[in-house]
């Protein structure tokens, strides 16, 4: 029904954000329609992290994911292309040079 209300979780940081992104992936694992945009979700907050800490090993696990997400989804699947911009992002900022499309 509309009129009920819908309960929101909403993490208390990064680190609780990133362990249920986690374990959202645990219950889809690889093979699983919707694992890419999970990883890819999973990526946005290791970047949060990195940005806020950082934590270059964060970087680093959300290349790796993103090229996973990318090896598992086709041009046209949901996630493609924002893993695509992702990794083209994530890549530049591990060579220390900004994107040229970042906002």
């Amino acid at each position: 029904m509309l009129s009920q209300a819908v309960a929101i979780y909403v993490p208390l940081d990064l680190n609780e954000a990133i362990m249920l992104h986690i374990y959202v992936l645990q219950l889809h694992p690889a093979g699983h329609a919707s694992h890419p945009l999970y990883l890819h979700h999973l990526t946005l907050c290791l970047i949060e992290r990195f940005h806020d800490k950082a934590i270059v090993d964060d970087l680093d696990e959300a290349i790796s994911l993103e090229q996973n997400a990318l090896e598992l989804s086709a041009p046209g699947d949901p996630s493609y292309n924002a893993s695509k911009e992702s990794l083209a992002t994530y890549t530049l900022e591990h060579w220390g040079q900004k994107p040229m499309f970042s906002k």
